[in-house]
């Protein structure tokens, strides 16, 4: 980018100074805008830089949430699947007191 800056004010000077059209103050005046273009062009490239770090810090961080989230959701799953085999024991101990339970009763009605 410098390179092609200077080529280019290099060749307008140079073309204004064969005209007879230029002088050395308009000279200064030149280069010293390009080089106020040159800094602020580097000054934007490190800006972009840096913002393209601070996006790739950003990608990684939302990969790694992304991992513990997929994570979170198998753990959350294996603990539904815990949870439907507990209820369905629950369930089944439950009739096993009912039928328990009705037979006592028989049984006691009998006994009297």
């Amino acid at each position: 980018m410098k390179m092609n800056v200077r080529i280019l004010l290099a060749a307008a000077v140079a073309g204004a100074m064969l005209s007879g059209c230029a002088s050395i103050e308009s000279v200064k005046r030149a280069q010293s805008t390009a080089d106020q273009a040159v800094t602020l062009a580097k000054q934007g490239n490190a800006a972009a830089l840096n913002a393209q770090a601070t996006a790739d810090g950003a990608t990684s961080a939302a990969q790694t949430a992304q991992a513990t989230a997929n994570g979170a959701q198998t753990a959350a799953d294996a603990a539904d699947t815990k949870a439907d085999a507990a209820g369905t024991a629950a369930t089944s101990a439950q009739k096993t007191i009912d039928d328990h339970l009705a037979r006592q009763r028989r049984y006691y009605r009998k006994s009297k």
